[in-house]
């Protein structure tokens, strides 16, 4: 998010400052030629025009054609950040200026594109990053007292323009821009068709803004993203303010509805130091199969690790859930600290499977970590240990025999409670206790969520009998019966009976 902040404001600032510097000095081509200069000395990259800026008098204005930054070769560079744009256009009011204020009237950004791919050593990467342009600004050609002795410092600096006190754009418009993320393993994200307006930009103002893209994973996932809000920028900072965001899932998400939430917030990046995120996520809104909920959060965020703590999330079918969320996006890695209490257990059972009709109320713990970038990593390197209590439990009519030996199965059961151990995505639940009037079960469950398949035995203490029970088979065809071994032997005990007597 920084890199396309710093890049958006770094356009807007080059396209601003070059229609300030084309009015006061009118040397079009020698402004192509000073951009250039200036960005390689402050960035490290050169930003090219492809024609020098065209300026128009009546409105007064800017026209800028194609231009690129950080690009190797013609294309985008294959590590680190690199941009261009199609072409730009900004409009100037001319009575502000003449009383100090450079006031851009309309700054528009055309098919704006950048691309980052992440460099094998973040560390040296950064320091090689840094070397050029310090190695540039410490070791000047000419004096560095010479006011001719660098052509980016005269246009940072115009003699004309020395009146201007501030920068306001009044509406930066970008269309049909384009963000994409690649790493060294070829996954990539990709934002497309991004339409964004903000108005009244200027330091320690309030702007508005509206934003719409389309979000794309290399696993075929897609979403529609929008947003809008406010935000107010400093020197070292971004404030946020009732920012409405909603993500509404189009192809490959089809086990989660449209995620919408407003987030108040500020994004930090002080001298030399990484950007922090504190903000606060409320009025959040989602659903997951047919479970729909609300959460609120408090999120806090540095050197590319983010937490999610306390996270409050309130099931619209009953019960509710806090965590504690950490994800370290440096090496894909997430922890979570996770209660339920007081949850319904039917809509969430038939969700997971529809056969599987169990009314009671649930609570539950979890404390354990995963790492990957998709969903079969994050389920075989889950790890952690955790426990759950349910109570009041009634099963479906069809999960159990009716009969056994002329006598009736009970359906209504107290409590069943089990500690769970989870090694590799293989969660094993022992012992997995059940107390029902009249009947005990004891059973070992594992759960291979991987291969999403159950196996589980145990024996019911019930009528004088102690029957040994199975569950079997995959994620939403578990089938629950008697151990066949044990109806064998008890077909082989009565014949012996038969025929002793």
């Amino acid at each position: 998010m920084k890199y396309i902040l710093w890049t958006l404001l770094a356009l807007c600032v080059l396209l601003g400052g070059g229609a300030l510097y084309a009015y006061s000095l009118l040397d079009m081509q020698e402004i192509r030629t000073s951009i250039a200069e200036i960005s390689k000395a402050n960035t490290g990259k050169t930003l090219l025009l492809d024609e020098a800026p065209v300026l128009s008098f009546r409105p007064l204005g800017l026209r800028l054609g194609r231009a690129t930054w950080g690009f190797e070769n013609g294309q985008p560079a294959k590590q680190g950040l690199s941009a261009s744009i199609g072409g730009g256009t900004a409009s100037i009011a001319l009575l502000p200026l003449l009383h100090g204020t450079l006031t851009i009237e309309k700054l528009t950004l055309e098919q704006p594109r950048i691309s980052l791919h992440p460099e094998a050593s973040k560390e040296k990467s950064e320091k090689n990053r840094l070397r050029p342009a310090s190695a540039n600004l410490a070791q000047p050609a000419q004096p560095s007292a010479s006011p001719q002795a660098a052509p980016s410092q005269a246009l940072l600096s115009p003699q004309p323009s020395s009146f201007v006190r501030n920068v306001i754009i009044q509406t930066l418009q970008i269309e049909q821009g384009a963000v994409h993320w690649n790493d060294a393993a070829g996954k990539s994200i990709d934002a497309e068709a991004i339409t964004l307006a903000i108005h009244n930009i200027a330091l320690d103002q309030e702007a508005s803004f509206t934003l719409h893209s389309t979000l794309r994973t290399y696993h075929g996932k897609q979403a529609q993203l929008a947003a809008q809000g406010f935000f107010s920028p400093t020197k070292a900072a971004l404030s946020l303010r009732e920012v409405h965001s909603s993500l509404k899932p189009q192809a490959g998400l089809n086990d989660f509805g449209e995620l919408a939430f407003t987030l108040d917030g500020k994004l930090t990046l002080p001298a030399g130091k990484s950007l922090s995120v504190e903000g606060t996520v409320r009025e959040g809104s989602a659903a997951w199969r047919t479970i729909p909920f609300t959460f609120t959060a408090a999120l806090s965020g540095q050197n590319n690790i983010y937490t999610l703590s306390p996270l409050q999330i309130q099931l619209q079918t009953g019960g509710e859930v806090k965590a504690q969320l950490v994800a370290d996006l440096n090496t894909f890695r997430y922890t979570a600290t996770i209660t339920a209490n007081n949850v319904t257990l039917y809509p969430v059972c038939t969700a997971l499977d529809k056969r599987l009709a169990v009314q009671g109320i649930g609570a539950g713990s979890f404390d354990g970590s995963s790492a990957g970038t998709d969903e079969k990593a994050l389920r075989k390197n889950l790890n952690g240990k955790g426990k759950i209590a349910l109570h009041d439990i009634v099963l479906g009519q069809d999960m159990l025999p009716s009969q056994l030996f002329g006598a009736r199965i009970p359906n209504r059961f107290s409590s069943l409670q089990s500690p769970v151990v989870v090694t590799s995505g293989i969660v094993n639940a022992n012992p997995v206790v059940l107390k029902a009037p009249g009947l005990v079960g004891k059973a070992q469950a594992l759960l291979d969520l991987p291969k999403e398949y159950c196996r589980a035995k145990g024996t019911l203490s019930w009528s004088g009998l102690s029957i040994p029970i199975q569950a079997i088979g995959p994620f939403g065809a578990v089938v629950v019966r008697v151990d066949p071994n044990f109806s064998r032997y008890l077909l082989k005990q009565g014949l012996q009976g038969l025929l002793g007597q």
